[in-house]
């Protein structure tokens, strides 16, 4: 990563690489997350986002609860893909009450991983669940970038400040260790 970092500055190209990645649940990521041997976002120690398997629901309220005794987020990177917690949203009430961010994909947005996505997509933004809209680009062709259309999608549903929270603003906190702010209050 500082070899592509030092590629682009060298060649003048403004952009910033920062470090971060989905990271599988495991029984002993508190430890792997301690020891530096899964990636935070921005290796800032704050944030982590963590996927779950698709079809096997894990209760992770405990260990959001750890994480966030120390300072410390799990960031549950596209929930809306997740088949039990589509059909049991409520399930994931403990999560954020102990501090877990939840963080959809653009692409659902739009029905790119089907139908039922979509719904839960929409339907959590709407209540004010979701924190993050990310792209989870895999590619210029494969699973592109959908970051601009899915700021314009939100803003029309659902306003200009959604749209800029959820994909603006608390990606910026992210980044820079921040606390999120929350969307249900400007809904």
């Amino acid at each position: 990563m500082q070899e592509l970092q030092r590629n682009l500055d060298v060649r003048q190209i403004p952009l910033q690489v920062i470090p971060g990645a989905d990271v599988r649940i495991d029984h002993r990521l508190e430890a792997l997350f301690d020891s530096d041997a899964v990636s935070s976002i921005a290796d800032a120690k704050r944030y982590l986002l963590l996927e779950l398997p698709h079809e096997t629901y894990i209760e992770l309220r405990h260990l959001i609860a750890k994480f966030s005794q120390s300072n410390r987020t799990l960031i549950i990177t596209h929930p809306e893909r997740h088949s039990v917690l589509r059909r049991k949203s409520d399930l994931m009430a403990p999560w954020l009450d102990e501090g877990g961010i939840l963080q959809i994909t653009g692409g659902s947005l739009f029905g790119t991983f089907g139908r039922t996505s979509e719904e839960a997509a929409w339907e959590w933004l709407q209540r004010g669940l979701v924190h993050l809209v990310a792209s989870d680009a895999h590619g210029a062709v494969s699973r592109p970038p959908t970051m601009s259309d899915a700021i314009d999608e939100i803003s029309d549903r659902l306003g200009e400040k959604i749209a800029g929270r959820v994909c603006v603003e608390n990606p910026l906190r992210v980044l820079r260790g921040e606390p999120l702010l929350s969307c249900d209050e400007v809904l």
